[in-house]
């Protein structure tokens, strides 16, 4: 499993908790040359998610309209939603934390360490709070 898998399935249950939790504030990235307005980011992100999630199900619909069982229609879900969801990832998450901590790397020192918890942190807030 990379990365950016473990991180997609982080996020899912951040966004699983959306409607459960109010958001907190974000806190600004300490590095201004690669600063990344995570909340901004995830509340995008949420966006995103919840769109393709729906695509997801109205895939599965089809499916079931179209004479398919209902393990057929999971399976179009399950298929959709996950395509959907890496790739929405890929795009427009991944490039973001990158400026941060480029892909494959870790960080170097606490301060590295610090930036990408911070940005984590903020774009968790943007998940919770995108309700």
């Amino acid at each position: 499993m990379d990365s950016y898998t473990k991180l997609i399935s982080i996020a899912m249950l951040a966004v699983a908790s959306v409607n459960a939790f109010g958001g907190r504030p974000s806190r600004p990235v300490a590095n201004a040359e690669t600063a990344v307005n995570g909340a901004a980011l995830g509340r995008d992100y949420a966006r995103v998610l919840a769109e393709t999630y729906a695509d997801a199900w109205r895939a599965a619909a089809e499916r079931l309209e179209k004479g398919g069982t209902v393990a057929d229609a999971q399976k179009v879900l399950q298929g959709a939603w996950t395509a959907s969801r890496v790739k929405a990832f890929k795009s427009r998450v991944a490039p973001q934390f990158a400026r941060v901590l480029p892909e494959g790397e870790e960080p170097t020192d606490a301060a590295s360490r610090a930036r990408v918890a911070t940005l984590w942190r903020s774009f968790a807030s943007g998940l919770k709070g995108a309700h």
